[in-house]
């Protein structure tokens, strides 16, 4: 619900469709909707939730566990 309200404000904020950061879209297929935050810095989440089920795929660039952090582009040792 969180998402969906961030989805809603920033479309109330911002008249440019390019400077928001929050979507949400409900029913994109059989029931399922999709929420995604992106920051413009590299950041994105994506989270699909269809009925009680949710899935969260996130992406912080500056993580140490990124494989651009580190000097030779490469796997997090255990992944």
């Amino acid at each position: 619900m969180a998402l969906k309200a961030s989805a809603a404000l920033d479309i109330e904020i911002s008249d440019d469709e390019y400077l928001r950061c929050f979507t949400y879209t409900e029913n994109l297929a059989s029931g399922i909707d999709i929420a995604t935050y992106e920051n413009g810095g590299g950041d994105n989440i994506v989270v699909v939730i269809k009925d009680e089920s949710i899935l969260i795929k996130g992406f912080d660039h500056e993580s140490e566990v990124s494989p651009h952090a580190q000097e030779e582009y490469g796997v997090w040792p255990g992944m």
